[in-house]
């Protein structure tokens, strides 16, 4: 598998430093390739990472604590002095936490804070700006606006025109493609109607970015300009309006009153320009569609090997000058705006993530900062403690052995504290954040393997 299909790298390598050699090892490894690619399938391939990668931490922890307690029941055998040890310090820590539950509870809770905080920021900074658009080779694809330079707006949408000469002129790029606003349309069924979102696309969109259907199939890159157009439908409008029926397929709807073929469904991945949009329309531009018929498109690019974002942008304003000498009253004061589609996804939010979760990594160190001060006021108090304790014969590395285990008895109940309020704040934030501060892709959030 290649691109973002295949399973995450750090995963793979994982699996491999802790899987048993032999056929078991080889036997687990297939089942989740397996299992990876029917994820892939049926739910695209950015949830099927973050699956491979949940699984593969099970996985390692399982095999891993099978290695321990193989190690720990041949350690029994030898003299167990070290496992019994371990069982007393553990059941003393224990004993001294009930006796101060004022002291544990504090301790645990200001670490499952900090965690919390930081697992939940970091799995929307991971989702949002780490996690790879889920298009083929995502790194070449760029977006290109209209640059009305008197009034500096540089993300204007396109004229079809304008479009027509850049794709026709242009040698920087392998393909380029366009996509009209989100409208409301009217789509009738059986005779009855309802209200969708609808987007018109030219028939190369989808395979330019390499999106492929989840049932079904995208356009055809041969779609007539006559007869029904073809129609690729949401994964959340297909659950919505047809329980996930793959009997839709091939039936037909009328939207604003034209025939439409139902022809796919898209995976339930965040798709450029379509957060909220129902369905997509497959349309040709005519031969009407010339310079002076206004400005409505959004027009996508994939880059051609070997070329810089720089010697783009250079020779799409050199095609942008020409064209504002060709048609002086329409193009006059009109460039090209060349922006990285990653950049266009999440330019705006990007600062804000990063100072955000500057913040709460500096709110973690004031949490173990209050938690050791915790322990060193605790510590002044049982000097008494250990001051009887040597003196009835417990060595130094005794002593430690104890501190040691109460400190990691502590971190492991403020870890899995601090991994349930992550979970709990993602998955609010992801359900409840206003509209006015939403963020892209913010619904593919969740703590997962990658994350912890």
């Amino acid at each position: 598998m290649t691109g973002p299909s295949r399973p995450p790298r750090w995963a793979c390598r994982l699996l491999e430093s802790v899987l048993p050699e032999g056929t078991r090892g080889r036997s687990v490894l297939a089942d989740l390739e397996d299992e990876f690619r029917e994820v892939v399938r049926e739910e695209g391939p950015a949830a099927a990472r973050r699956w491979y990668g949940w699984e593969a931490a099970k996985l390692a922890s399982h095999f891993v604590w099978q290695r321990l307690r193989l190690r720990s029941g041949a350690g029994e055998r030898k003299g167990g002095g070290t496992v019994d040890r371990l069982r007393q310090n553990v059941r003393l820590a224990l004993r001294r936490f009930r006796r101060a539950p004022g002291f544990t509870g504090i301790a645990v809770l200001t670490i499952a804070l900090g965690i919390g905080a930081n697992v939940a920021i970091f799995s929307v900074v991971d989702a949002v700006l780490l996690e790879p658009l889920p298009y083929e080779d995502p790194d070449e694809l760029v977006v290109l606006w209209e640059w009305h330079r008197p009034r500096d707006v540089r993300e204007n949408v396109a004229n079809p025109g304008n479009y027509k000469a850049w794709r026709d002129r242009s040698s920087s790029f392998s393909a380029m493609t366009g996509v009209s606003l989100t409208m409301p349309a009217t789509v009738t069924e059986g005779g009855v109607p309802s209200e969708a979102m609808v987007q018109a696309t030219l028939p190369e969109f989808f395979s330019l970015l390499g999106v492929e259907a989840t049932v079904g199939r995208t356009f055809s890159p041969d779609v007539e300009t006559e007869g029904p157009m073809e129609v690729v439908l949401s994964h959340r409008y297909w659950q919505w309006r047809y329980g996930r029926s793959a009997e839709v397929l091939g039936s037909t709807v009328q939207i604003n009153g034209h025939a439409a073929v139902i022809v796919g469904v898209l995976p339930a991945e965040y798709v450029i320009f379509g957060e909220g949009v129902d369905a997509w329309v497959a349309q040709r531009l005519g031969t009407g569609d010339q310079t002076t018929s206004g400005r409505w498109m959004r027009v996508l690019g994939r880059l051609a090997p070997g070329r810089s974002l720089d010697a783009v942008r250079d020779e799409m304003q050199a095609i942008a000058a020409g064209l504002e000498e060709e048609y002086p009253d329409f193009n006059g004061g009109w460039t090209v705006n060349v922006v990285p589609l990653k950049q266009q996804v999440v330019g705006d939010v990007r600062a804000s993530l990063w100072i955000l979760l500057g913040a709460v990594g500096l709110l973690l160190l004031v949490a173990c900062a209050n938690v050791a001060n915790l322990f060193l006021v605790r510590g002044t108090e049982r000097q008494k403690e250990m001051a009887v304790r040597t003196s009835l014969g417990a060595s130094g590395s005794a002593l430690a052995g104890q501190l040691l285990v109460e400190s990691a008895l502590i971190a492991v109940g403020g870890a899995v504290l601090g991994l349930g309020l992550a979970a709990w704040g993602t998955g609010t934030m992801v359900e409840r954040m206003p509209d006015a501060f939403a963020l892209p892709r913010l619904a593919s959030a969740s703590v997962d393997g990658t994350v912890l």
